[in-house]
């Protein structure tokens, strides 16, 4: 489940690097 948040987290991170936030 931890590893589930951190990707969560990380797609998150990289929507917004993207520019999609």
């Amino acid at each position: 489940r931890i590893f589930q948040v951190r990707s969560k987290v990380s797609n998150v991170k990289i929507a917004a690097d993207n520019g999609e936030l």
